[in-house]
């Protein structure tokens, strides 16, 4: 951000902005509802190059906590402008100012509170050895079942339209689906535990 800052004399402060934030840890996040955002699954070439959040300690400071990598490589096949002008086009006929919002109007403390409870939760029902193995969200759980081996699928509706795609996967990868009705978000997805993570 100092190196932006500089280039282009825009400061930014140092914190998290989302869309969405199911747990409470963004300083900043549109909305906490539980929904697939695309570019969740479709990464950097619609994302303006940018990754996805990462931990690794190669390439960050001893002070940083998680990073993004820029993927300048993949300009030529960049397709972030025309998600982006897509998008508009196919929404263009909504209105600017929505009738209702969909925020559960909860606080970033409240918040952090049902995530840390799903996860004890989770972790004792389940067995599950350490947190990041529990994924909660449809955005998380798409991205196991699509990238990772998953051990279970949790859902909050299992007749729900916004979990369509994730029993879709289930079921081709043959990952059991369990039916969890007082879920906090629409689900969760458990990644099976290899011995050397």
């Amino acid at each position: 951000l100092r190196d932006f800052a500089h280039s282009d004399r825009v400061t930014i402060p140092a914190e998290l902005y989302v869309l969405a934030d199911l747990s409470g840890c963004a300083a900043v996040a549109a909305s906490s509802d539980d929904y697939l955002i695309p570019s969740c699954i479709l990464n950097a070439t619609v994302s303006g190059l940018v990754s996805r959040s990462i931990y690794d300690k190669k390439k960050l400071g001893a002070d940083d906590f998680h990073g993004c990598v820029y993927y300048g490589q993949f300009i030529a096949h960049d397709l972030s402008n025309y998600f982006v002008d897509e998008i508009l086009a196919a929404t263009g006929h909504i209105r600017q100012e929505p009738k209702s919002s969909r925020d559960t109007g909860l606080s970033r403390h409240q918040l952090q509170h049902i995530s840390q409870t799903l996860l004890h939760r989770i972790a004792e029902r389940y067995s599950v050895s350490r947190q990041h193995y529990i994924k909660p969200g449809i955005g998380e759980a798409t991205r196991v079942l699509l990238r990772r081996e998953a051990r279970l699928l949790l859902l909050q509706d299992s007749e729900s339209e916004a979990s369509l795609h994730l029993r879709w996967l289930a079921e081709s990868r043959a990952v059991p689906v369990e039916l969890c009705n007082d879920l906090p978000y629409c689900a969760v997805a458990l990644i099976k535990e290899m011995h050397n993570d």
